[in-house]
């Protein structure tokens, strides 16, 4: 299962800019494999669709596989975040969730 962040900006796209500018996130080079996340560290993959943009976080190597091939030709950037800010930023089930992921 794929969790999509909530950036709560409007309009819906520039997630990533976001994340960078207000969150920390810092902008990374496509990864060749999920084992590069480094601890205490989670893998954020802002996919750029027409209208909108989804900012999902990446908890595991299919979810990774997913982000990466799957993507119908959409342009995305990869991002690194602090876990403990993603967990920030979601309820408390999704933290619940998220928490117990890799």
């Amino acid at each position: 299962m794929i969790y999509i962040l909530n950036v709560g900006q409007h309009p819906p796209t520039g997630k990533a800019a976001t994340l960078v500018g207000l969150h920390g996130a810092t902008r990374i080079t496509e990864p060749f494999l999920f084992t590069e996340v480094p601890e205490g560290q989670r893998l954020i993959c802002v996919i750029e669709n027409a209208f909108f943009d989804a900012a999902a976080v990446v908890t595991t190597a299919e979810e990774f596989r997913i982000c990466k091939y799957d993507d119908g030709g959409r342009p995305r950037t990869w991002l690194l975040m602090d876990r403990a800010t993603v967990l920030g930023m979601v309820t408390d089930w999704e933290r619940a969730w998220l928490t117990n992921a890799n």
